[in-house]
């Protein structure tokens, strides 16, 4: 049994250099990695004050977009250079972070405002994360890549997303494969989304790190007349030992 006070600090410092383009930085002195500062109270060979404090660097990013930040190179926007980007220790979180919740040192590509058919918009984004990787078991990669390709689409009726995700490891980990699909639409009153998500191990071997598996999820919800409240429907369906 354990018991304990923990705390945490989360302070953030925004500079926004433009209308597109700033510097994000985020520290936290109370809590270093997944540790806590605070007070232990059981079991009683832990009992006391601990602390953790330093310099933890929870945040440090540069984005913007290519066209603002160099316009002559595109004068009458007729090029197509509408390219964001992202560099630095930033979170990650796709499909409600059910495929990917992290905070990864890397960099992302994004496109914009691409038409296809049937979609008004379509955002295309690359990643490639080199460090803060963690696994499914929690514990920080330190050997591991990650490299990401995520789209999105707004259709007439829904939106849908398309997710793939390889992380490349040298440790005990191992290789892995993530794979994500979801829809999000609105049918009268009700809101619902589906989600399809599935991990591969490609070292022929389940580990804490990455298992073989797949994850159904679906959610419906709706706001009941003349009330502020919702009301909402969630079920899944595993099956092997899908992992994030």
């Amino acid at each position: 049994r354990l018991s304990e006070w923990a705390n945490t600090l989360d302070l953030f410092a925004n500079l926004q250099l433009s209308g597109t383009e700033r510097l994000v930085v985020g520290v936290n002195p109370l809590r270093p990695g997944t540790r806590f500062s605070g007070y232990a109270f059981e079991p009683d060979e832990s009992r006391g004050g601990f602390s953790r404090f330093g310099a933890n660097l929870t945040r440090l990013f540069v984005e913007g977009e290519f066209a603002e930040i160099f316009p002559n190179l595109d004068p009458s926007d007729e090029l197509g250079l509408d390219f964001g980007f992202a560099v630095g220790r930033q979170a990650m979180s796709i499909q409600q972070d059910i495929l990917l919740n992290d905070v990864v040192d890397g960099v992302g590509i994004v496109r914009n405002s691409l038409t296809a058919p049937g979609a008004g918009n379509l955002r295309i984004t690359g990643f490639v994360g080199w460090n803060e990787i963690s696994r499914a078991n929690t514990i920080e990669d330190q050997n591991a890549k990650l490299f990401g390709l995520f789209t999105q689409a707004d259709m007439l009726h829904n939106t849908v997303a398309l997710d793939l995700i390889f992380v490349d490891s040298d440790d005990t980990g191992g290789d892995g494969l993530y794979f994500g699909a979801s829809s999000v639409q609105r049918f009268g009153l009700w809101t619902s989304s589906v989600r399809l998500l599935a991990s591969q191990s490609l070292e022929k071997r389940n580990t804490s790190a990455v298992s073989d598996g797949l994850l159904f999820f679906a959610d419906f919800s709706t706001t009941p007349e003349s009330t502020d409240d919702i009301m909402y429907f969630t079920g899944f369906a595993a099956f092997g030992e899908f992992t994030q």
